[in-house]
């Protein structure tokens, strides 16, 4: 009866580690969008040197995090029931990172259109590229993505009566999150059902070479999933 949370715990470490094994590019790729982000509105005057700065600091510190736990997990090499601390720890980045490009699009806001909108399409492509970078494990993914989205929801409620555009903007930032939201769950649910199969499969060629040792074995051995 030990066959199920022997389960679960080995396609919790699979999730886990495609964590880390995509989130390298993911999060060097967002800490290079941010410094050129950063660069460009300071080069127009939107924003000061000193807050940009500490900005940028910020994401390429959460990126920096993501790496070094990323070379800790792989130098560890843990067991599969010590899948929890690793996911966690992945999570807690992750939503420190997804906070930091939500803020930006709260604080760096300004009277110009085209400035907020050039500032919310960089952070929403950033939350959509997590789908292939966190979309292996949903707390990861959900912890960036809401704390990146949300807050440029809020920038279209407050925003809403500022700019002809306002309200089309609003209706199109509440559609995003819930599509690319729902394309992070489909990719879930198809990572999960690959990665069942596989264990499935693991399993079954186990029992084909134990019953080759040992001919006098069961022909078939109920393993609860």
């Amino acid at each position: 009866m030990d066959q199920v949370p022997q389960h679960i715990d080995r396609m919790r470490a699979e999730q886990v580690a495609a964590l880390f094994q995509h989130v390298a590019l993911g999060v060097t790729g967002a800490a290079a969008a941010s410094v050129i982000l950063a660069g460009g509105l300071i080069q127009i005057g939107v924003l000061e040197l000193l807050p940009g700065a500490l900005w940028v600091i910020y994401i390429a510190t959460c990126a920096t995090a993501h790496l070094v736990l990323r070379h800790q997990y792989y130098r560890a090499r843990p067991k599969e029931q010590e899948w929890r601390k690793w996911a966690a720890c992945f999570t807690a980045v992750s939503f420190a990172e997804g906070v930091g490009w939500g803020w930006s699009a709260i604080a760096f806001a300004g009277d110009r259109f085209a400035t907020e909108m050039l500032i919310l399409v960089v952070a929403v492509n950033i939350a959509g590229a997590a789908i292939p970078t966190f979309g292996s494990y949903l707390p990861a993914f959900f912890a960036f993505f809401f704390p990146t989205t949300i807050p440029c929801v809020l920038w279209g409620i407050t925003s809403v009566h500022s700019f002809p555009e306002g309200p089309t903007m609003l209706l199109l930032m509440l559609l995003y999150i819930i599509a690319v939201g729902g394309l992070g769950l489909i990719h879930n649910r198809s990572f999960r059902e690959l990665v069942d199969l596989r264990i499935k499969t693991s399993v079954l060629a186990e029992d084909l070479r134990t019953r080759k040792k040992s001919p006098n074995a069961p022909i078939w051995q109920n393993r609860p999933f």
